[in-house]
Order: structure tokens, then sequence, then C-alpha cells
């Protein structure tokens, strides 16, 4: 695969999840914001039409994403468009239902099904902020004194950095784009115990009651009840981890 098919793929993986800062990236980078699947056609803007991230679509129509291209199917974004704000951008009546969530094509592009994560969440190296270290101060001249100097404060720079956060996708049932539910950014000091909160507090239409497995873009492993109180992280440590949640049956 040329280089700019790559690109022009993590731009629309990208608007699919709602990364704004990886879409405005590619876009500044010259990325083309009507590039579209060699399958289903799709563009960036009808993946952010249809998984409702306004902020996404606005992003696109201010770069000249082309609200008229159309997928195999003959769809434009406005066609497939979820959300009142995001049918609003793209001039459809708020009053209007969406077409439904069944004629999402079957077919699942590769980046999505099986995306690169560690490139996909975060931005580009060289978008990347550098943290210089800090230069020390210079010392003016005083007079001389017998008195020992003060000492000196040693705090590491690292001090001042919060602490450090993964991002975890969240899946229903299984691994596939239709049951992503959204991310959580997870802390490196929470417990597997914590990050089941943390689901429920931050994940739209969750059960009271599920289980979690760590799935590393092969396999699914349980998280066994035992092991609640061990570190996040410690479990979700791999760049294609991801959490998948499984209800408890009734």
């Amino acid at each position: 695969m040329r280089q700019e098919d790559a690109r022009e793929e993590a731009l629309r993986e990208a608007a699919a999840v709602g990364n704004a800062k990886v879409v405005q990236h590619y876009l500044t980078a010259g990325v083309n914001v009507d590039a579209q699947n060699r399958v289903n056609k799709w563009t960036a803007l009808h993946w952010a039409a249809q998984r409702s991230h306004p902020d996404i679509v606005r992003i696109l129509l201010d770069h000249g994403a082309d609200t008229d291209l159309q997928n195999t199917k003959g769809q434009k974004a406005a066609d497939i468009a979820k959300g009142a704000e995001v049918r609003q951008l793209l001039n459809v009546s708020p009053e209007e239902e969406s077409v439904e969530e069944s004629n999402t094509p079957k077919f699942v592009p590769s980046y999505l099904a099986a995306p690169a994560f560690d490139t996909l969440y975060s931005v580009p190296l060289d978008q990347q902020p550098s943290f210089a270290s800090s230069a020390a101060t210079p010392v003016q001249s005083s007079p001389v004194s017998n008195r020992p100097p003060p000492p000196v404060d040693q705090a590491p720079v690292q001090a001042k950095i919060s602490e450090t956060e993964k991002e975890l996708l969240v899946y229903r049932s299984t691994r596939d784009e239709s049951n992503l539910l959204g991310a959580i950014f997870v802390p490196s000091s929470s417990t597997l115990s914590d990050t089941v909160t943390q689901i429920k507090n931050e994940i739209d239409d969750i059960a009271s009651e599920f289980t979690l497995r760590r799935h590393t873009g092969t396999h699914s492993i349980p998280i066994n009840s035992k092991q609640m109180q061990a570190r996040t992280l410690q479990h979700f440590h791999g760049n294609d981890d991801a959490v998948v949640i499984l209800y408890s049956e009734p």
C-alpha cells in the first residue's frame, strides 16, 4: 500500500472514532479530505456523520469536504447522518430520521476491523510537543559570605508532569466497529476495580453488571474476580489491547 493510502485510511479511521487531534493533523499535512475507501467509497465525512461526531464534521467541512460524494450505495454523508447537531451541520432537518442502522454497509474496512492502535489514538510523532529540560537560572553575583549556601531544590522535572494515562477502547460483547462503545483514559494508578467504575461513569448505556475481558487483537482473555485489585495497566499494557465487556446473564 502506498503511503498516501495509509494516511487516507488513518484519516477515515480517526474520523470514525472521533479523534479530532489526529483528523486535524492529517488534514493540515495535506491528506485529501475527500479520499474514499476503494471498496465501499466511504469518506471521512461519511464516518463522522454516521458515528455522530459533530466536532469532526465541522473540521472536515472547514477543510472543504464535499457533501455530495456518494458511497457505493449512492448515499451521501447527510443520508446516513445521526444526531440532531450533525444533521443540522449537513443541512438535514433535525426532525428527519436518519437512514436505519441496518443500511450501514456490512463490509468493515481493515482500518476499522483491525486498527493500528499505536498510531490512531495519539498525535503522530512530528506533531507531539518536545519536552526540553529546564535550564538552570543564572545566579547573580553576591557579596562573599561565610554562611553555607542554602540547599538547592533537586526535585526532578518529571514530578511536575501528571501521571501517565492510557486510552483504552471499550467494546460490547465482541471487538468489531459496530460494537465500539467509546474510550476511557485510564490512570497508571487505577486498579481493574477502578476501571469498572470508570466505565460505568463515563460510557453510556452500560448495564449495572458486567465482566471484563482483555482483547489483544487476536485473543480474548477473561479478567477474573480475584484479579480486580491488580493495576489495570499491568494487564492492558500492549498497544493493541482493548476492553471487551460481557453482560452478566439474568
